[in-house]
């Protein structure tokens, strides 16, 4: 017969490749990629209070423990979405902290973690005549961060 053999997907061996699970610096770990993922290492499931809704649960390719991650809609794709805006400004540009509140719910099935909402839809708050786009475009990278 033909040999069959189960390993980790792109998700767990990326986190895996990020020191989760491995190094004991490091509890936690964000992907930014098309989605955004968020997830952490840990060894008994039983102590969670609860698992929050749209997460999901792998056991540890590489030993004890399980990889509770939360994929999210909304990644990387949010720069796409604000380009226009952003186009021209310098890829390091300094941090431009404003107040500007960016929710970067963009994508047209809404949300799927950290809540399930398929209408969910992006806003940006605190913006004002004087915002600068570099301040939009800030509010996008802590909007992911966040």
């Amino acid at each position: 017969g033909t040999p069959v053999l189960l390993g980790p997907g792109d998700v767990q061996s990326t986190l895996v490749g990020l020191g989760l699970g491995v190094r004991p610096a490091v509890t936690r770990a964000s992907i930014f990629g098309t989605s955004a993922i968020h997830a952490c290492h840990i060894l008994d499931p039983a102590l969670m209070p609860a698992a929050p809704v749209g997460a999901t649960l792998q056991r540890f390719v590489l030993g004890d423990g399980y990889f509770l991650f939360q994929p999210s809609f909304n990644g990387a794709t949010l720069f796409q979405h604000i380009g226009r805006i952003a186009a021209g400004l310098p890829a390091h540009a300094e941090p431009a902290y404003s107040g500007l509140i960016l929710h970067p719910f963009l994508e047209p099935g809404g949300e799927r973690a950290p809540y399930t909402s398929p209408n969910a839809s992006g806003a940006l708050f605190g913006l004002t005549a004087h915002a600068r786009p570099e301040q939009i475009a800030w509010a996008a990278r802590e909007g992911l961060a966040f």
